[in-house]
C-alpha cells in the first residue's frame, strides 16, 4: 500500500490551513493580551522591542505546540483535519512517530513552505519527513477492502 494514492485534495489542505491558522492566531492573541495584562510596562514605548520579541516567541511556540501536540496525540489530526476528515500518515498508512511529527512541524518554519504547494503535490513539511495528508474515507475504504480480501488469493 502507498498512502499517496489516498491524498486529500488541495481544497481540503487549504481549508485545514485556514482553520488551524485562525485557531493558532486566536490562542497567540489571547496569550499576548494576557502578557500585557500581567506586565503592563511592556505596552510602554520604551519596551516595544522587548514586547515584540516576546510576542513573536509566544506566537512561534503556540504554532509549534499546536501542530505537534495535536498531530502526535490525535491520530495525525489537527482541528482543521477533523473538519475535513483528513489525517497525516506514513507512506504505509500508519500513524507517524513523534519524531516524524516533530520534523514535520519544524519544517513548517522553512521560509516559503506554504508556497511549496504551488510547485508539487505536497509541501516541504510533508515531503521532507516523508508523510502524507490523506482522506480518511479513502484510506479506511482501502483498509476495509484489504482486510476482507485476506486469504482469498
Amino acid at each position: 500500500m502507498n498512502a499517496s494514492h489516498f491524498k486529500s485534495s488541495k481544497t481540503d489542505r487549504f481549508i485545514n490551513h485556514i482553520i488551524d491558522y485562525i485557531i493558532v492566531t486566536i490562542i497567540a492573541g489571547i496569550l499576548n493580551v494576557l502578557l500585557i495584562l500581567i506586565s503592563p510596562d511592556l505596552a510602554d514605548e520604551t519596551n516595544e522591542k522587548k514586547y515584540t520579541i516576546l510576542s513573536y516567541g509566544i506566537s512561534f511556540t503556540i504554532f509549534f505546540l499546536y501542530y505537534f501536540i495535536f498531530e502526535s496525540n490525535a491520530n495525525g489530526k489537527t482541528i482543521g483535519k477533523y473538519v475535513t476528515k483528513t489525517s497525516v500518515v506514513t507512506p504505509k498508512g500508519n500513524q507517524p512517530t513523534t519524531s516524524q511529527i516533530a520534523k514535520r512541524t519544524l519544517c513548517r518554519f522553512i521560509p516559503f513552505d506554504a508556497f511549496s504547494f504551488l510547485f508539487s503535490d505536497s509541501g516541504w513539511h510533508d515531503s521532507i519527513p516523508d508523510l502524507y495528508v490523506v482522506s480518511d474515507a479513502k484510506l479506511n475504504e482501502y483498509k476495509n477492502n484489504d482486510i476482507e480480501n485476506i486469504g482469498t488469493e
